[in-house]
Parts: C-alpha cells; structure tokens; sequence
C-alpha cells in the first residue's frame, strides 16, 4: 500500500464524488451523533494517541468550506484527532499556500494533528544515500513550510518511507529485498534519512520533530526486513492489512472479531516488530473494504477484504482491540476516511471510506445546518430527531452527493411552507409543504449530478424535517398509484420496495415534474408476459411488452421526455409484473408548444396578411428597378 513515487496530485485523481457527506457547522458540530463506522469511541489529545484516517484532498470548488465541513465531521462524527493526507505538498498550485494555511489553521482550531508524508522517490532509487538528494529536492518546500511557527505545533510527526515493497527497487538490489546487500542499504539509508531529516528540520526551527520510519514485513510476512532501531526514529508506523482466509467464502458479521480479521496474521507481523523494536512507538496503516460495494465479485485486492458493512464495522473494532494488547501501539491511521480507490485487475473501485453515499433515508440532523436550524428531540421522527427551520434562511445542506432524480422530503408543519430547493447554491425549484400534524413525504424530481452540493432553505412558513431521501432514479413506490397498483415489499428490489398490480387501464403509477431524457428504461420483473404503456403529458406514448422473468430486468425505449414531465405508468395486459424503477437518459428535445387562445388569433391574421406583404415588397422592388434603369437611358442620351 506504499506509494512507489510521487504522483502529482496526490491521491486527488482518485477521489470518488459517489459520496453524499453530510458536513458540520461549527457551533452545532458537537451535537452530532458519532457515526456507526467511527473507528474511535472517543476524541482525545492527539498527543496520548493518534486516532487517525487518511484523508482525501480536494483541490476544485470551495476548498476552504469543504475542508471545514470534512475536519469537523471528522472530528465529531467519527472521533478522528489525526489526519493522514497523501500529496500535501500539491494542495496548492505553484507557489500559493492558500489551502495549506487554511489547513493549518482548522487543525489548530479544532485541536487536531496531520501526519507529513515523505515518500517520494526517483526510478533509480536502490537504497543509497544518495538517493537522498532527490527526496529532500522534492520535500524541501513542504518540509521548510510545515517547520514554520504555527504550522509545526499541529504536525504529529514526519512519515519517512521506506519502499521495500516496491518490484522496481528490490530487482536493484544483488540478491533481490532478503539479499544481504538489501539488507545493509536499508539500515544505512534509514540512518541517513533520520539524520538528515533531523538537521533538516532543526534549521527551520523545528527542534522536537517527531521522525518515525515505515516498516514492512511484505503482504504474506515474507520480507525479511532488518531492524532500523539503530536510525534513532523516534517511532515506526507499519502497514499490516487483514487479509481473509478464504477471500471467496468470507466470514458473517456474527464471526468473532478475530476471525474477521485474521488476527493470527496480523501476530506474525506484531512478533517481528516487537522483537526489533521493544518499547518503540508504532502506528498501524491499515483499512477495510466489502465484498457487498462490488456486488460480490472478488477482487485481487484481498487486503482489507470483509463481507459487508456490519462486517467492516465489527473488523474496525476488532483491530483495535488486537493492537491495545500491545504497549507499542501508539495510533492507527485508518485508510481511508473518505477515499474510494480504483485498484486490482480487472480494475474496481473499493469502498475502503468510512462515509458512505447516501442510499434511501438520511437524517435531517446528520446534514449541515444553516442559518438557525436547530436538531431538536421528537419521539414522533423516525431517529427521535429531527431539525427545526424557523425562520427564512434556515436549512441544511448536503456535500458532495452522489448523482440524483428524486428527492423525498419527510416533514411536519403546523401550516403550509416553502423551501427552496439549491444545487451548488443556485436555486432550483420551490418545494411546497402542505400542512400536516404528522410525519408525512413529499417527492420531488430534480437532476442532482454527482458531486454537487444540496440545500433545502426555508422561504416562508415553519417546517420541521425528518429526513432526506435521494435516489439515483424515479422509484415507482414515491409516485401517485391509482386503480390496483399497490406498494410491495420485495427484497430484490432496488430500494426493498416495487409497485405490482398493473393489469388494467384503470391502474397507473403517475410521476410528476420528472427529469428529462431522449430514453426511457423501466426495470421490472414480472410472472408472466405482460404489457404496459408510458405516456408523457397525456399525449406522447409507448407500449412495452415485458417478458416473464424471475428476475429484475430492464426494457427501454425511445421516448422524449421533456424536463417537468408528467409520466404515467399504465397496465394494459398480463398479471404479476413488478415495477422497481423508471431510468430516463439523453437529452430531451424541446416540447412542442401550445400558443395561448389569445395569441393564436393575432398569429392567424398575421399569417392571413403574409402574401399580400410579399407581394407589395416584390411591387415595390420592381417599380424601384424601373425608376433606375429609366434614369440610366436619359443621362446617356
């Protein structure tokens, strides 16, 4: 999991905007429940442990509130004192220090460290210390920046890699990575980068710099790595994955936290460290993705490798119960909170964050509260909470959502209100909120592409809300059914839930104010050969012949769909279909328009006028060409 060179950028060509991240306001931050994937218990001084995460720099948009937002529900929602950020170096272009200031200054704020990585290398790079000069060349603007005062009070401690894991470098090597000449180079360079690392550090004022060495043991405990204690690091930090015993047939949640993460493993390589380097401070780089996020394909990649969520949740914990046995262990850097990297072969995007994208439901409070919005206590919502808006300006925004064409409001109002709906701040549409005494859902259509912001602002009225629901496509269960269409419950279902009973005319599914689009896919299964019709705005239409199948399917079509559509979904023969979703894709062309009564009129007589124009243009060009041509013959006579 080491970097083999610096890659421009860091990890920020990686990063995944499927996420909808709730953030945090600063003066409502501690209200926040602490999410269930939380590594940590609890936020404690950085400086007794480093309960820390890998975090994934974001360089486009409104860097400074995204970083506020991402520190402090790192903080709050998940206890993380200590940032690991791959590419801090890059976060700012050219000379600017804009985004690292602004970096240093939340960290300072909120009381929280960042680990500076030093791992480049060159493609010559064989453990030499002359291999050094390239390092320090392309650390030397980072390492002078982050020794400054204010900046250096917030760092942990400095990562100083050492890439025995990368193919490049052990074939440089007489003997391969266990060959005696391996071996000799690591421990004089290790002693070399320390030191050089310390003068280094010490000219720029920074005087108690805390230098820690990476160690490894190789992916199955092969590397016969020598000891570096001799370097005088003040500390180590080694990656140590989980891998499963048997990647195609992994344990339930319900296993023991040791057979989750194979914890006999992880002792092999806790052995080894401990009996090179008693008593040293070491921190643990590790981190788990599921089976579940790529449908159940195994990927090469094992490292980390659980089940499902609740498996990774009970793997996090059971991590960090194995390492607090050991008084070495000093913190671990959990990689990585908000990443999703593409790895292995073929290559597959893995779920290794703690933040997930939002799927169905999200609570009210768990989004970023503008204005005066208040989380308030009520037995009646779904969690016991739920957000107040009062006044106008009030609301709660979402970041970084993952791409969206519905939105389900759950809410209660004493009276009618408006909220505006915003994506990326602009205004969208007004979302009207009838009066209810309770808890009732109102669905709205919108496109929300990936990675754009989303805030519900109050315009008028007092509206209390629940929770927020987005999907990635109109689910039938969220329309207006009429006739036998009925809601049912089906596992196999996309969201748990289709709409079934669609056998005659008289029963419809009808969706109103939907996207647009030039295609149109409804995904189905049904008992037997069944027949439905799609009309858009009573007048466009097509009929579908869905075949029997016992699973979910899809069947599209040509339809133009203009943007605020109303779309009905109509049985016209056969029994036993089920409708999970409707999917819209292309670009609609624009719907014919109907003229007003009015105007119709005053375009008729214009029309009825038309050639009688035409033909006193034409007149009057003619008795023009006369009148010229007249003149011509007289001047030359």
């Amino acid at each position: 999991m080491m970097r083999k060179r610096l890659l421009a950028g860091g990890l920020a060509a990686l990063m995944s905007a499927l996420l909808l991240v709730p953030g945090f306001g600063a003066s409502a931050a501690a209200e926040q429940p602490v999410n269930a994937m939380a590594p940590y218990e609890a936020f404690v001084d950085p400086d007794t442990f480093f309960s820390g995460a890998v975090l994934d720099l974001k360089k486009e948009g409104d860097v400074h509130a995204w970083i506020t937002r991402e520190l402090e529900n790192m903080k709050y929602g998940y206890n993380i004192n200590t940032l690991n950020i791959y590419g801090l170096e890059g976060f700012d272009n050219g000379d600017s220090n804009e985004n690292k200031d602004f970096l240093f200054e939340e960290l300072a704020r909120l009381g929280m460290k960042v680990v500076v990585r030093i791992e480049a290398y060159s493609d010559t790079f064989a453990f030499q210390v002359s291999d050094l000069d390239y390092v320090f060349n392309t650390y030397q603007k980072l390492i002078e920046y982050v020794c400054g005062d204010g900046k250096r009070q917030q760092v942990a401690y400095f990562a100083l890699n050492m890439p025995v894991d990368d193919p490049q470098v052990q074939q440089k090597l007489e003997g391969g990575i266990n060959g005696e000449q391996s071996k000799q180079r690591q421990v004089e360079y290790a002693g070399a980068f320390v030191k050089r690392m310390r003068e280094t550090t010490a000219s720029y004022g920074f005087t108690d710099a805390q230098l820690y060495l990476s160690v490894f043991y190789g992916w199955d405990n092969s590397f016969k790595t020598p000891s570096y204690v001799s370097s005088g690091a003040d500390g180590y930090f080694m990656n140590n994955y989980s891998y499963p015993l048997n990647s195609t047939k992994l344990p339930e949640a319900s296993a023991p936290g040791e057979e989750l993460i194979n914890a006999n493993r992880l002792a092999i390589s806790m052995n080894t460290y401990l009996s090179q380097y008693p008593g040293k401070p070491l921190v643990i780089e590790s981190g788990f993705h599921t089976l579940e996020y790529n449908n159940g394909v195994v990927p090469n990649q094992t490292a980390g490798l659980v089940k499902d969520k609740e498996a990774k949740i009970k793997a996090i914990k059971a991590t960090l119960d194995f390492y607090e046995q050991f008084d070495e262990f000093r913190g671990w850097l959990y990689f990585g909170y908000n990443l999703y990297k593409e790895e292995g072969s073929p290559a597959a995007v893995m779920d290794w964050s703690l933040v997930y994208p939002l799927e169905g439901q999200a609570q009210a409070e768990t989004g970023y509260r503008v204005g005066n919005a208040a989380a308030v206590a009520d037995e009646a919502a779904s969690d016991r909470m739920a957000v107040e808006l009062k006044t106008a300006g009030d609301g709660i925004a979402f970041y970084e959502c993952a791409a969206l064409n519905q939105i389900g409001l759950t809410y209660r109002a004493d009276a009618d209100a408006v909220v505006g709906l915003y994506i990326n701040d602009e205004k969208k549409q007004e979302i009207t909120l009838p009066a209810s005494s309770g808890y009732t859902i109102v669905f709205v259509s919108q496109t929300v592409v990936k990675g754009a912001n989303l805030r519900l602002q109050l315009e008028t009225g007092a509206v209390t809300l629940d929770m927020i629901g987005a999907y990635p496509q109109l689910e039938t269960e969220n329309g207006v059914l009429a006739g036998r269409a009925e809601v049912v419950t089906d596992e196999a279902a996309s969201n748990g839930q289709a709409v079934a009973g669609l056998t005659g005319e008289e029963d419809t599914i009808t969706m109103q104010g939907i996207r647009g689009g030039a295609r149109i896919k409804v995904h189905y299964r049904a008992d037997a050969d069944s027949r439905i019709r799609l009309t858009v705005n009573g007048k466009n239409s097509v009929e579908l012949d869905l075949k029997a199948t016992d699973t979910y399917t899809d069947m599209s079509a040509t339809l133009n769909v203009p943007t605020g559509s109303t779309l009905v979904i109509q049985g016209i023969g056969g029994e036993g279909v089920y409708i999970d979703y409707v999917g819209l894709s292309g670009v609609p062309d624009p719907e014919e328009s109907v003229p007003a009564e009015d105007d119709s009129t005053a375009d008729g007589d214009q029309n009825s006028m038309m050639p009688v124009i035409i033909v006193l243009i034409c007149l009057g060009v003619f008795l023009a060409g006369v009148v010229v041509v007249t003149l011509v013959i007289l001047k030359k006579k």
